[in-house]
């Protein structure tokens, strides 16, 4: 289990030897089994610098946003007060019925989300006392994570921060009612390859799509980025997420009467 303590730190941190290493470990397809420590960021703060790096370093525009980790189980677990942010990459961003391509030989966890497209731009320090009014469209999309490092649930909050928080892939499906979403999730069934996975989470393992949203919101504002609208922020999984190989999947969410599909490949 991993948890928000983390030793004290001496000196500046410097995020871009651990961001180029994340970077190329990307690119290569291959997977660490941690940031050396010389270079591994020690808070979530250090994480989220890394990341800002990686993005720098990318050069890639930025589609949206995702939240992880945000269940509420997941949240007690791992002694966090909100969930975790990373970006979501515009040539990692896909059309329902699209064949996503991610070359590797490791087990990928997929998650069915509720997704907010923004309709206006939500700029630091002007939170907006009603978030459906910033929200032009919401959409059911597959995150497909998968981690720079072999075990991301072993390495710590700041370097699976740092990782972007595990983003592989987003698939983009239907249009649906913004204020229907809890009756959405509750008619949510994900098949892999024709075979039921997953259905609705309860519990512990429910994702607040709103509260997810909000903490994007008030994290972005502490870090100085601003919102744009048109980005995409995917609010964790609101179906129970599941690890599968990656090869040769056909993925498949029904709700409302809708359908989202995906074929996942090398």
């Amino acid at each position: 289990m991993m948890t928000s303590t983390t030793p004290p730190t001496t000196g500046a941190f410097d995020p871009t030897p651990a961001a180029a290493l994340l970077l190329s470990t990307w690119r290569d397809h291959g997977a660490l089994q941690a940031l050396p420590e010389a270079i591994r960021p020690r808070t979530l703060d250090e994480g989220y610098d890394v990341q800002d790096a990686v993005a720098a370093l990318r050069k890639d525009a930025v589609a949206g946003w995702k939240l992880g980790v945000g269940s509420i189980g997941a949240l007690k677990q791992g002694g966090l007060t909100r969930p975790l942010v990373g970006r979501v990459y515009e040539k990692l961003v896909y059309a329902s019925d699209s064949v996503v391509s991610l070359p590797t030989g490791r087990p990928l966890t997929v998650e069915c989300e509720i997704a907010f497209v923004l309709g206006q731009d939500i700029e630091p320090g002007k939170e907006p006392g009603r978030l459906s009014d910033t929200v032009a469209a919401t959409r059911v999309t597959f995150e497909l994570v998968l981690s720079r490092f072999q075990n991301r649930r072993a390495v710590g909050w700041p370097s699976f921060a740092a990782d972007g928080v595990g983003f592989g892939a987003l698939v983009v499906g239907p249009e649906v009612d913004t204020h229907g979403i809890d009756e959405i999730a509750q008619s949510m069934v994900v098949l892999a390859n024709g075979v039921e996975r997953a259905r609705v989470a309860k519990g512990d393992d429910v994702t607040l799509p709103w509260e997810s949203f909000r903490a994007l919101v008030r994290h972005a504002s502490e870090r100085g980025y601003t919102l744009r609208a048109g980005q995409i922020i995917t609010t964790g999984a609101c179906a129970m997420p599941f690890d599968i190989a990656a090869g040769g999947l056909q993925l498949e969410a029904r709700f409302d009467g809708k359908v989202l599909r995906a074929t996942v490949g090398d």
